[in-house]
């Protein structure tokens, strides 16, 4: 093994950079910045991954938004009002009462969407079977004039 390998390992130079961190300590470490570097991609990707499923959640519970910012600032219709959501920190605030919070269970739990997603209906034809009745019915839409042998 040559002399910068056994530096690294024995922790008097950084294992990512090589730069030299003083004497050795027996084991491997990072100097300031390459430590500092994981650190903050690690929390750009945790933040990318909130946007995403925030964003998801919100819409699968029916909430109406405006994204801003390439969706790091949501503005959310609410029964309460609108609220500002920033989904990379989970931080929130309702305009109209100033209540600050984080998380986006914190904000479905405060306030409702503003209007409760209704139900499709789809009006019955002659040419539906009753496979196709049913697989409507099962995905949750209203199927209206249906005939009392097909239900």
């Amino acid at each position: 093994m040559g002399e910068i390998a056994e530096s690294m390992l024995d922790g008097s130079c950084c294992e990512q950079c090589g730069e030299y961190l003083g004497e050795a300590v027996g084991y491997p470490q990072c100097c300031a910045t390459c430590d500092h570097d994981s650190e903050r991609e690690d929390s750009q990707a945790r933040r990318a991954s909130n946007r995403e499923n925030s964003n998801r959640l919100l819409r699968e519970n029916g909430y109406t938004f405006d994204e801003r910012n390439g969706a790091a600032h949501l503005i959310v219709q609410t029964q309460r009002g609108i609220v500002d959501f920033w989904p990379g920190t989970g931080k929130f605030i309702v305009r109209s009462t100033r209540y600050e919070a984080r998380g986006v269970f914190n904000l479905m739990q405060h306030a409702a969407p503003l209007q409760p997603a209704a139900p499709l209906e789809i009006q019955w034809k002659p040419h539906m079977t009753p496979l196709a009745v049913r697989a409507y019915v099962q995905a949750g839409f209203i199927l209206v004039g249906t005939p009392a042998a097909l239900q």
